[in-house]
This record gives structure tokens, C-alpha cells and sequence, in this order.
């Protein structure tokens, strides 16, 4: 299945692969994107045959996050509007997160904003140590805010707080150090080697296992859903009435 700029492609072993493929924009979302990959999500969690996601890209870089004229577009639009464009990238990293087969994500690249919180998502993180993993969003005057419960799952307030505040890029090295990535491998080779590892082992638990343990584990762990999603939509909103990202993002704006 190819749709826009994702395709989606199995085995025969029920392994499935969605691919981000918008290349030469560095993989960066739009919202027809988003919407091929959750409309990909859903015709997969359908499959009763489906026993493992892997999610990764074309090209050297995973993903660049949000494309910028889909930020750009937020300038002129509402609060309400604003909010919901955002909303787009959370619910994607929240299909990720809840579907109910393993999700490995193959992160042969760099992977920033929204690309670091669709890492996030991923049950197994596996990429590069020369890859660069950031939460920008600060540096253009917003916050990292749609995917932040997944993000924070993985490694903590704490460091959150160090990397989100200055937006500064973290190698994939540090990146594996901290949790963000559960491996960083030397070469794409070794990283294919590894994911197709990983593969097998999933492939060794029984699929109505797998779902119904990462429910579990989901339910156990989060707080409750309405009280930090609702918060986070205030942020995001709030954020864009601030001067900050209007400033920054109308420079974008007047370049050529």
C-alpha cells in the first residue's frame, strides 16, 4: 500500500513495515501524512494475522518533525484551530503507542520534534549513535507538548527537562544513555541487524499476549487520561497566544 507520502508493506511472517516516505522534505509531517498513518494503523489493528509493527523511513534522515508550512499556517489561524493541528500530532503518537501489537521503530536517521516524540511512541527504539534525536520546539518560540506523556514515560521529567529546554540536539548515543532509544547501533547494518533480531523475538510471544500486556502495562501506568490531556491542550494553546511564536516563525515566513 502506498498513500501520499507512507507506504505499508508485510511478510508473510505477519510482520508489517510503515515507512515514512517524503525524503527529500527530511520526512517532515504534514496532516495528509498524519492522516495516511493512522488510516495505516487502523487497517493493520483490523489484521488478526498481524503480529509485529515496524516503523521507519527512506532516506538519512527518520524525520524532521512537523513541516514547517503546517506551523507556518498557524499564524493566521484561531486558538481552537491551533489547538487542534496539534491535536493531529497527538493522536498519532497515542496510535502508536496503543496499538496492540509491538511497535519497533528502525531509526536509521536523525529524528527531531514531532520525529523524537514518534520515537517516543515505539515500544523498542532502535537507531544510530551518529543520528541526532531533538525536541526543538523551544527554539521556535512553542513546546514540545503533543507527544510529552509519551516522552516522559520513556525517560523521566528530569531529563526531559534537559533536553526539551534548550532544544538542543542529543546524539544517539546519549539518546540510547538516557532511554529515548532502548539501542543505538554503529552502522545501518548493525541496526538492520538488530531490528531484525528484535523481530524474532516478538515473533516468539503469542500475539494475544502481546496486546493485551501492553493494555496492562498502559492502564497501570498512566495517570488519569482526561487530567494530563486536557492540560496539555491549555499549554498548547496558551503557547500560542504568546508573542514568542509569532515572532519566530513570521521570519520563516518572509525568507525566500
Amino acid at each position: 500500500m502506498r498513500s501520499g507520502h507512507v507506504t505499508l508493506g508485510r511478510d508473510d511472517r505477519g510482520v508489517a513495515t510503515l515507512t515514512l516516505d517524503r525524503p527529500d522534505k527530511r520526512n517532515a509531517l504534514t496532516e495528509a501524512m498524519a492522516a495516511d498513518i493512522m488510516q495505516a494503523l487502523d487497517q493493520l489493528r483490523g489484521d488478526p494475522d498481524l503480529r509485529v509493527l515496524v516503523l521507519t523511513a527512506t532516506g538519512k534522515i527518520f524525520c524532521a518533525g512537523g513541516d514547517l508550512q503546517w506551523f507556518l499556517q498557524s499564524l493566521d489561524d484561531t486558538r481552537e484551530g491551533r489547538i487542534a493541528r496539534s491535536a493531529v500530532l497527538g493522536a498519532l503518537t497515542d496510535a502508536l503507542d496503543s496499538f496492540p501489537r509491538p511497535v519497533i521503530g528502525r531509526i536509521a536517521g536523525d529524528a527531531l520534534g514531532a520525529g523524537a516524540g514518534l520515537v517516543a511512541a515505539c515500544d523498542v527504539a532502535l537507531g544510530l549513535e551518529t543520528a541526532r534525536l531533538a525536541f526543538s520546539e523551544t527554539r521556535i518560540g512553542l513546546i514540545p507538548a503533543s507527544f510529552l506523556t509519551h516522552v516522559l514515560r520513556r525517560i523521566g521529567p528530569a531529563r526531559a527537562r534537559v533536553i526539551m529546554l534548550s532544544g538542543a540536539p542529543i546524539s544517539g548515543t546519549k539518546a540510547a544513555a538516557i532511554g529515548l532509544l532502548d539501542e543505538a547501533c554503529p552502522n545501518q547494518a548493525a541496526l538492520d541487524e538488530r531490528t531484525e533480531a528484535m523481530i524474532g523475538e516478538m515473533l516468539l510471544a503469542a500475539p494475544e499476549s502481546t496486546g493485551a500486556t501492553k493494555a496492562m502495562i498502559a492502564r497501570v501506568a498512566a495517570c488519569p487520561p482526561g487530567e494530563a490531556a486536557a492540560h496539555i491542550r491549555q499549554c498548547i494553546g496558551d503557547m500560542w497566544d504568546s508573542d514568542a511564536p509569532h515572532q519566530r516563525l513570521a521570519r520563516f515566513r518572509k525568507a525566500p
